[in-house]
């Protein structure tokens, strides 16, 4: 369960957890409900738990506080790339560093959220040790920034995003650009390259909504996240080739292997 698992990483650090502090926007709807009601697990968990706005945060005496009172952990619900332009985004670097504040889903995540930053390290991998190179080009997409001079060449099988793009903003496969369209890009500028995964083939799914009795076909988005280096769970969004904002959750269930009990 990613609650315990979580209550587990903050019961493992040297600091004593006294209060965990959960944030997001409050005008992000779904996101604050995910806030409260993971904030409702880590309660049943034995965690003190205070759910704020992200502007709630807030430094005091080198100490992180959220809507006043000093927190020990933080789990967001909040965008890297959106935190990194709060001025409050310095200090809880400083203050993770320091071990004064455990970050429960920490930085890992820019990896994946700016496209800027998987480009740099796939440009720059050859400069780490084997190990790390290696384990560059295993786990993360070859990304190159637009202006690269590869980024052409990856087009064929590529996507196209831009650097802060967020739910299918500004994405495009590659293979669907004119010359024009890419040369429009270039000239724009912030576009991070051809993200070449390479793209990955979709398939559909039928998806029946009750509420206005329609059926029909969309592509399921499968993802899964990690809590403490373990298998956390499954993340389904179902929409179109491209996912959006328009995208809606669909449960996910694991099927067990042969001998493994059913979860």
């Amino acid at each position: 369960m990613p609650a315990g698992r979580l209550g587990q990483l903050a019961g493992d650090r040297h600091r004593p957890v006294r209060l965990v502090g959960v944030v997001s926007s409050h005008s992000w709807l779904e996101d604050i409900a995910q806030a409260t009601w993971l904030a409702g697990l880590l309660r049943r968990a034995g965690l003190n738990v205070l759910v704020g706005d992200v502007t709630d945060l807030a430094t005091r005496r080198g100490r992180i506080t959220l809507r006043g009172q000093v927190i020990d952990a933080l789990y967001r619900f909040y965008p890297i790339e959106r935190l990194y332009r709060h001025a409050i985004f310095a200090s809880l670097c400083e203050a993770a560093i320091e071990g004064q504040l455990l970050v429960l889903n920490g930085l890992r995540g820019f990896l994946a959220q700016s496209k800027a930053c998987l480009a740099w390290l796939w440009s720059n991998r050859r400069g780490l040790d084997q190990a790390s190179c290696l384990g560059i080009e295993r786990h993360l997409p070859a990304t190159v920034l637009a202006r690269d001079p590869a980024a052409a060449d990856l087009l064929a099988t590529g996507v196209v995003k831009h650097v802060n793009g967020r739910e299918g903003d500004s994405v495009v496969f590659g293979s669907t650009l004119s010359p024009e369209d890419w040369e429009t890009r270039l000239i724009e500028g912030g576009y991070v390259g051809a993200v070449s995964s390479p793209a990955v083939e979709d398939v559909e799914v039928d998806d029946v909504d009750r509420r206005v009795r329609i059926g029909g076909s969309r592509y399921a988005c499968v993802g899964a996240f990690a809590v403490g280096g373990r298998f956390g769970g499954c993340y389904t969004r179902l929409d179109g080739p491209i996912t959006s904002a328009r995208a809606t959750y669909a449960a996910t269930l694991r099927e067990p292997v042969s001998g493994e009990l059913r979860r």
